[in-house]
């Protein structure tokens, strides 16, 4: 933090952290399908304690425990904000502490013996998460920074993806290397209206800097 201006403080004030199963449950969970993994990113206004409820109620819900991804949130207000510049990468502010966390521990974890990693994001998380597949496809595609084995190894692994997005508030999420890509969003939710239920008439007016439509 020291390194950033006073905008960045405000903006993001609070750090990005990973939590373990055991720091997710508060101990030792069953896990009875240990060649998956499956993580969880949270969305705007979710604290750690909230987060951490989502990943239980999914561990209830499909038998799977699951790690957090904690996105902080510094209230409503630059939560929003933190959307705008993440989706639309304005002022090249969309490259933010988890984003950078998130593509990280994807690329670790994806090295693994895995069979598949479940990618369940909430809210601003789909932003986050749409963010860092592009990544992975600028990676694939880059052949002056890549070798040709070195992109195959990022493309396979990429396809152990499933991702799953809740209250899709992303611009664009490419499924072009994912194995499954799903979006699911009510139409009362307000976040959700800044990606996957905006109107349609204007999807293809709102760019942003990759010159994607809303999609």
């Amino acid at each position: 933090k020291a390194e950033r201006n006073w905008f960045w403080n405000q903006l993001y004030e609070k750090d990005e952290t990973y939590y373990n199963y055991e720091e997710v449950y508060g101990g030792e969970v069953q896990n009875d399908h240990p060649e998956e993994l499956w993580i969880h990113i949270n969305g705007i206004m979710n604290d750690a304690d909230a987060a951490k409820g989502n990943c239980k109620t999914i561990y209830e819900m499909f038998g799977r425990p699951c790690k957090l991804l904690h996105n902080p949130t510094d209230g409503p207000f630059l939560d929003l904000l933190e959307c705008f510049m993440g989706k639309t990468g304005l002022l090249r502010l969309g490259c933010t502490g988890p984003r950078k966390l998130l593509r990280n521990i994807l690329r670790e974890e994806m090295k693994k013996d895995y069979k598949k990693i479940v990618l369940i994001a909430h809210s601003q998380g789909t932003i986050i998460t749409g963010n860092v597949i592009a990544d992975f496809n600028d990676m694939i595609e880059d052949e002056e920074k890549y070798s040709a084995k070195e992109r195959e190894d990022i493309q396979k692994n990429v396809s152990k993806l499933e991702v799953y997005l809740f209250a899709g508030a992303a611009h664009y999420v490419s499924g072009k290397h994912v194995s499954h890509l799903e979006c699911l969003s009510n139409r009362g939710d307000f976040v959700a209206v800044l990606g996957h239920i905006f109107p349609e008439f204007f999807k293809g007016i709102w760019r942003n800097t990759r010159n994607n439509g809303i999609r």
